[in-house]
């Protein structure tokens, strides 16, 4: 504990005022800013918390964030009421007592990588820079998005005419979050076929159980095709962290529906036809040699 009476002829107001005001003195050799990660990883498009306490509120003055050292150094937050996009304090540090002076980051990009820095000044002093935490090495990994891959395998689909057809879509990743939809074709013309909203289509159906963790088989199956049916489809992953930006595979996969040509549909009605005659044919002629036999 600080024992006053022992500053001979100084008036004990004047010490008190002395620590008040953050002159050198005790509150100053006993300050410590505190940056406990060395380093944070996290993914473009992501929030991320860089996180620092302090050991005492003396001396008075503001606490600041940088990105950098010298004079290339960049301010990212100030604790004095302006507003910096998209960056927040972690706690009310208007508290009584608050020693955190921690920082969240979001919507974060590739270019704020660097090293960054919580540091402390000493307002009675002209805003002199009194003492830096250790820093904090934010990475920025590539966004989600850009590592996932949409993957039609077949770029072609052949059926005939009332046949079902499977059309299958994979992706390597569930993220971003977003649904999967399949679209025929392009542009403003193009038609939504599928949703995996929970919405109902006609004669459409996903051929696997989407619900289930770890899913990353997307196929559907049209039933009953039609030539009304043909045409190319995609398999779009909707990115809803990006402003519900589309990821899609290359080339989608072009479905062929065979018409019953007139010569197969009378090969068939023949074939009803005939079959049950020559049946009975075959039959009388049995009936008849075995009846030749016994006489």
């Amino acid at each position: 504990m600080l024992d006053l009476d022992s500053w001979p002829h100084t008036p004990h107001g004047v010490l008190l005022l002395t620590l008040l005001l953050g002159l050198p003195g005790a509150a100053t050799e006993d300050l410590k800013v505190i940056q406990p990660q060395k380093a944070v990883s996290v993914r473009a498009g992501d929030s991320t918390t860089l996180n620092c306490t302090v050991t005492s509120q003396l001396p008075v003055g503001p606490i600041m964030w940088f990105r950098g050292t010298g004079q290339s150094r960049q301010l990212i937050y100030s604790f004095t009421g302006e507003k910096f996009p998209r960056v927040t304090n972690v706690t009310d540090v208007t508290k009584r007592n608050n020693l955190n002076f921690s920082i969240r980051i979001s919507n974060v990009t590739t270019d704020d990588s660097g090293t960054y820095y919580c540091v402390k000044f000493q307002k009675a002093d002209s805003d002199k820079e009194l003492l830096s935490g250790g820093g904090t090495v934010l990475c920025v990994l590539r966004a989600a998005s850009e590592s996932l891959k949409v993957i039609q395998p077949e770029k072609a689909v052949s059926v005939r005419a009332g046949e079902s057809a499977t059309l299958n879509c994979t992706v390597t990743s569930q993220l971003p979050v977003g649904p999967i939809k399949w679209f025929r074709g392009t542009g403003q013309s193009r038609q939504l076929k599928y949703s995996f909203t929970g919405e109902k289509f006609p004669r459409v159906t996903n051929v696997t159980d989407v619900t289930k963790r770890n899913n990353l088989d997307f196929s559907i199956r049209i039933s009953d095709v039609t030539t009304d049916d043909a045409g190319t489809y995609y398999c779009v992953k909707i990115d809803r962290t990006n402003s519900d930006k589309e990821i899609q595979s290359e080339g989608g996969t072009v479905l062929y529906v065979l018409e019953l040509k007139t010569s197969d549909t009378a090969e068939i009605l023949v074939a009803v036809l005939l079959v049950p005659k020559m049946l009975l044919v075959i039959g009388a002629s049995a009936i008849y040699m075995y009846k030749k036999q016994k006489a």
